[in-house]
């Protein structure tokens, strides 16, 4: 019974797979790498600034960067692996 389930797993019990080259490991499926963790970083960036400017009361240029961080750069950081790296 034991073996069945090593054999659905795809390998023997404490022993994982190697996360490519120069990323940070699988996180849920997403394999992070310095150029998404630096695009997600530039998101965070925006978002940020986005909710500054709300606390201070702009109506105009807070909303933007919000929708820009969150549906445009934060999807690309998940989806995107980087430059010159296989399955982008």
């Amino acid at each position: 019974m034991a073996t069945r389930r090593r054999e659905r797993r795809g390998g023997e019990p404490g022993r994982r797979r190697r996360p490519e080259e120069g990323t940070t490991g699988p996180v849920g499926g997403f394999a992070f790498t310095p150029w998404s963790l630096g695009v997600g970083g530039g998101g965070l960036l925006l978002a940020v600034g986005g909710f500054t400017l709300v606390a201070r009361g702009d109506i105009t240029l807070a909303p933007l960067l919000l929708v820009v961080a969150y549906l445009i750069v934060f999807p690309i950081a998940l989806v995107m692996r980087g430059r010159g790296s296989r399955g982008g």
